[in-house]
């Protein structure tokens, strides 16, 4: 569409060009100009933009910056960074998501396995157990709440959002 909208544009600035007066091949080689010059731009821009395209995270990272109450794409980057091995990167991006949307099950899906991380990654470096206990229930708590938002079962949606209401508390 891009193209065609300057090719339009550049038709109104020839007509104008015309219409003060100036006719003949000038005429023609000016809209081909401004047309070249779009072009030009629209190359350099796409250049500029390949980085972002570098990984998977400097897209989505650019995503969010750019709609950061968008659910799927907070989801997408707190997957990424799950995948990445990065839970605590993932964290806040997937419970902001729960906030933008509060029963978004894929986002519940990647909490549990971030939480899951966050889990093992306590268990290595030796923290206590009740921290390892607690992160591994808000890992299952999350993966449960995910199960239950799949099968869309209305009676156990109320009991979570109620269960999850008392825990934002």
């Amino acid at each position: 569409p891009s193209p065609g909208i300057m090719m339009a544009v550049a038709a109104v600035i020839l007509l104008a060009w015309r219409r003060c007066g100036f006719r003949g091949a000038g005429a023609g080689r000016f809209a081909a100009c401004v047309f070249a010059a779009y072009v030009a731009a629209l190359a350099y821009a796409t250049f500029l933009r390949n980085e972002v395209w570098n990984d998977e995270i400097s897209l989505w990272e650019d995503c969010a910056a750019k709609s950061p109450r968008k659910p799927r794409v907070l989801n997408t980057l707190g997957a990424v960074y799950v995948d990445a091995g990065r839970h605590k990167d993932a964290r806040p991006v997937l419970l902001k998501t729960l906030e933008v949307e509060p029963e978004n099950w894929p986002a519940h899906k990647n909490l549990a396995a971030c939480y899951s991380l966050a889990a093992a990654e306590a268990k290595a470096s030796g923290a206590d157990e009740q921290t390892r206990l607690n992160l591994w229930g808000l890992s299952v708590m999350h993966a449960k709440a995910a199960e239950i938002m799949m099968e869309d079962k209305d009676e156990d949606r109320q009991i979570l959002k109620k269960l999850l209401d008392d825990i934002a508390k």
